[in-house]
């Protein structure tokens, strides 16, 4: 097995793992943690949007990062030069595409609540509806910018 792969626990089964080994254990399992949920949440976020190429591109990322993150020793001290070179490299291309997936959401968002705003107010000139019937605040309830809009 490969150095980049190896990670043995600076204690062996039949001891009790001290302390320290405890605390960078629970820590790197936090940061992996931390990292899935994200690149979860995002991927999920941009497929719903419909940004396949976006949501691909931040899954690989999080991937690459969360996976190397894993199969490198729990202590930081441990890990070689190289080791650390490459974590940090997967880190910055995961921050980017974190970055760039938020940009598309943000994009698509901003899209959506100018289309919807113009379809509501096509919608509310056609409709001999009641003044306070709104269909998108019950379809898109989450959508701040129809929210914000003055009541009909």
């Amino acid at each position: 097995m490969s150095s980049a792969t190896s990670n043995k626990p600076s204690w062996t089964p039949g001891d009790e793992p001290s302390q320290k080994d405890l605390n960078l254990l629970n820590q790197r399992v936090i940061q992996f943690t931390d990292t899935e949920d994200t690149t979860l949440d995002v991927w999920l976020q941009l497929e719903n949007a419909d940004l396949d190429e976006e949501a691909a591109k931040f899954l690989n990322a999080g991937l690459l990062f969360e996976h190397y993150l894993s199969q490198l020793p729990n202590d930081p001290a441990q890990r070689s030069s190289e080791q650390v070179e490459q974590l940090e490299t997967y880190r910055r291309d995961f921050e980017t595409a974190l970055d760039e997936g938020r940009s598309a959401l943000a994009s698509a968002m901003s899209r959506l609540c100018v289309w919807s705003i113009h379809k509501a107010d096509q919608d509310q000139s056609r409709s001999h509806r009641h003044p306070s019937y709104h269909p998108y605040r019950m379809v898109l309830p989450s959508l701040p910018c129809l929210h914000n809009r003055r009541r009909w």
